[in-house]
């Protein structure tokens, strides 16, 4: 029986010293639209939260559409979903988004380093 715990993507049985690769699944999960993310950490998990805010709908003139929305206070963000994740597992987390950015031409060496330098 594999133990629950994993290291490298693999998971270490109970009575040998050996290594199993572990099977991702390709499950039919959908997948939902986020536009926001809060991220947030207690002394051990890091919680990500992903929200869909769309815009309000307004119709009528170009004056009604004002009034209605002069008369909004905020717009509501959906929840579309919550993940907890192990602060040890955070620098891997950021290492595969930044390589993933980076393939997309999202991020570049130079463009990472300016971002953790505030610029």
């Amino acid at each position: 029986m594999a133990k629950k715990k994993s290291n490298n993507g693999k998971a270490a049985p109970e009575s040998e010293g050996k290594f199993l690769p572990i099977r991702w699944p390709i499950d039919p999960v959908p997948a939902l639209f986020a536009n926001n993310v809060v991220a947030q950490c207690d002394e051990q998990i890091l919680y990500i939260s992903f929200f869909q805010v769309q815009p309000p709908m307004l119709i009528g003139t170009d004056e009604d559409k004002k009034k209605q929305f002069d008369a909004m206070s905020a717009v509501d963000a959906k929840t579309v979903c919550r993940i907890a994740v192990p602060l040890s597992k955070g620098p891997g987390l950021i290492d595969v988004l930044r390589q993933q950015m980076a393939k997309a031409g999202v991020f570049t060496t130079a463009n990472i380093d300016e971002l953790e330098k505030g610029k």
